[in-house]
């Protein structure tokens, strides 16, 4: 049973979707650790100031020197100024909303893979073309775009 040259260029164009899905699952996936590095620092960064401003209230009260209660005010400040700016960059829905986009490029990936290797009925690649074809443009209009 020979292939016709049409049915191999649909094939070729389910590999060639294959490969863009893949290659913007790994976009995706790349940004969803920037991220959640970003958030896990800004938290870090603040639990520690938070616990030093925490300790110099403490010796405050034990030494009652002036640079104590400057320092409590200072490593108060800081952590209130990164508890902002982790409330106005909500890194954690960045996060979250990179990490679906990568999980349902994940699956689109599976089910080309499932129907390159499947081999369909020839006249089924229209089909299955405009089927990622639709899944692919869901995906994307839910998703925030990479920077």
């Amino acid at each position: 049973m020979s292939v016709s040259p049409m049915m191999n260029e649909k094939k070729a164009l389910i590999e060639s979707m294959l490969k863009d899905t893949r290659s913007k699952k790994d976009a995706y996936k790349k940004q969803m650790h920037k991220y959640r590095l970003m958030n896990n620092i800004t938290e870090i960064i603040m639990i520690l100031f938070t616990g030093l401003a925490a300790g110099s209230s403490s010796a405050r009260l034990i030494i009652n020197e002036r640079t104590t209660s400057v320092l409590s005010v200072l490593f108060s400040s800081i952590s209130g100024f990164f508890a902002i700016l982790r409330r106005v960059t909500d890194l954690n829905k960045q996060t979250d909303s990179y990490k679906n986009t990568y999980l349902q490029l994940s699956e689109l990936e599976r089910y080309i893979q499932n129907v390159l290797v499947q081999t369909p009925n020839p006249s089924q690649y229209n089909s299955i073309i405009s089927e990622i074809n639709l899944k692919t443009s869901f995906i994307e209009s839910l998703s925030i775009p990479i920077e």
